[in-house]
């Protein structure tokens, strides 16, 4: 990661935490999350159906298991397939303003990092980071007492860099250390989607939030530019269900927990995650201030590889911190 990355975060989690520990006039106001009596508890991984003004910042880490990746030898040839680890972290940072009551803009960035933590992960996938922005545009199309409907489009380009010790050996076998040799590749990628998201209040400490999302997907290798072939293109969609409890709005505890479902169809440029992705996450959140929310969210998602039949599960735990202006 990005030494200037981690600075970031490390600044606007103090500006939120001086926040929080002195007086706010209208900290406790209405925020635009709140419906029929219920303040949602912002649900990530869904993303969010309203049009307020915020700042989010969220640091991931976790493991994938059961990852199947052949042996090789340096002749191009596999000996057999293994079992390997590989740890992740992700980093991400998001801006959102209103600008009416119904439209809002957004703008974000995120980075990521996966390593092998065995020997025969590290050897074959070597190290991967990806850097990406995300710019968006969201409208609250319906909104009642009870029952709200926000609509929004996005473009996310990203910056993938990976190491492979292997591939690099396997380069020098062949035609010696020259430009070509090179430890470092590079590639690029983007996804363009539109996106439906649904949210109603059941009682002041319940409400449901869902998602859909559709649009194309693109990924390209600095090598198949020189190469001159054709990007590779993918239609992506996304749907998920989620539940926001927020004892604060019945008892006045002020503890909220957010359940989610979330299913991905037509994933590309993932590395060896293919084809689709079921994920759940349980979240518990401090919801002391209505404007103010930080918690963490516990993740499980079950993955297609693309060398083996059988899934790849991956496990992380996420830290959410966000501030609603208005």
């Amino acid at each position: 990661m990005h030494t200037g990355s981690l600075r970031l975060a490390a600044g606007f989690i103090v500006s939120v935490a001086s926040v929080v520990t002195s007086p706010v006039v209208g900290q406790d106001r209405d925020s635009k999350r709140m419906l029929g009596g219920h303040n949602f508890v912002p649900i990530e991984l869904l993303g969010d159906p309203f049009t307020g003004t915020y700042v989010r910042n969220s640091t991931g880490f976790g493991k994938a298991l059961g990852l199947k990746v052949p042996i090789p030898d340096l002749e191009g040839g596999t000996l057999g397939v293994a079992e390997a680890d590989i740890g992740f972290l992700t980093l991400g940072l998001e801006y959102q303003q209103n600008i009416t009551n119904w439209l809002a803009i957004r703008v974000g960035g995120t980075g990521g990092a996966r390593l092998g933590t065995s020997i025969e992960a590290l050897l074959v996938e070597g190290a991967t980071a990806v850097f990406g922005y995300s710019f968006g545009l969201s409208a609250q199309v319906i909104r009642s007492e009870r029952f709200t409907l926000g609509a929004s489009a996005d473009v996310i380009p990203n910056k993938a860099y990976g190491i492979s010790p292997l591939d690099f050996a396997r380069s020098v076998i062949d035609n010696g250390l020259d430009s070509a040799s090179s430890l470092l590749k590079k590639g690029k990628g983007r996804r363009t989607f539109f996106a439906l998201r649904p949210a109603y209040v059941l009682t002041p400490w319940l409400g449901l939030v869902g998602q859909f999302e559709v649009g194309p997907a693109r990924s390209r290798t600095d090598e198949e530019v020189e190469a001159e072939e054709e990007e590779e293109k993918v239609t992506q969609t996304t749907f998920g269900l989620g539940a926001s409890v927020n004892l604060r709005g019945s008892s006045g505890t002020p503890i909220g927990f957010t359940a989610a479902y979330q299913h991905k169809s037509g994933l590309l440029g993932q590395g060896d995650v293919s084809g689709g992705a079921d994920t759940w996450s349980f979240g518990i959140f401090y919801t002391g201030h209505r404007a103010f929310i930080v918690g963490l969210d516990m993740l499980s998602s079950s993955a297609g590889q693309a060398m083996s039949e059988d899934n790849i599960d991956l496990l992380g735990v996420r830290l959410t911190l966000r501030y609603d202006f208005k």
